[in-house]
């Protein structure tokens, strides 16, 4: 096995749980980049950003057992972690009043940047085959970190009907990643 070898989501959890470190090292190598250049937006801070990186491969390495592969890609889940961590790691050394305006500018700095990145994963184009309204809708819930009434309100629908196509989108979108 070398580091070059691609592995489907199932191979790569199936050698993590038998503590394949050749495979833990691929894991690193592939994934590495997108998630600290997530988390370094969400921190704002390299040494921070270092130490959730090895937080999170540490946590994958150790819960792989809690990976459910029908709620998305092991990035996505890598991803997740990487975010809850980085926003943990902020809480713990900002002082509160500046915390919140922190978190948003980070995250939403992050999200732009963050699809950029999934480039590999299949995101951009899975999001290109869905109709403009529900791209739409997903990059304001998603990426922009809109509300679904402050969607409701930017698109001129009712509250119901944005929750109903955004689970719609999600839906298809995750077809289209499969």
């Amino acid at each position: 096995m070398t580091v070059n070898d691609k592995y489907t989501d199932e191979e790569l959890v199936a050698l993590l749980s038998a503590r394949e470190e050749k495979t833990f090292e691929h894991l690193y190598e592939q994934y590495s980049a997108s998630l600290y250049s997530t988390i370094l937006q969400i921190t704002d801070d390299e040494e921070q950003a270092g130490i959730v990186l090895q937080e999170t491969f540490i946590y994958a390495w150790f819960k792989i057992s809690e990976y459910n592969n029908s709620q998305g890609k092991l990035f996505t889940w890598m991803l997740n972690i990487a975010r809850r961590l980085s926003i943990e790691k902020v809480r713990a050394t900002r002082p509160a009043n500046e915390l919140e305006k922190g978190i948003k500018s980070n995250v939403e700095k992050t999200n732009r940047a963050q699809v950029e990145s999934l480039n590999n994963t299949g995101l951009k184009k899975a999001l290109q085959q869905l109709t403009t309204f529900h791209r739409s809708l997903i990059e304001l819930a998603y990426f922009k970190g809109n509300s679904p009434e402050q969607i409701a309100a930017t698109q001129a629908v009712s509250l119901a009907t944005v929750k109903a196509e955004i689970k719609t989108a999600l839906i298809q979108l995750r077809k289209h990643l499969k």
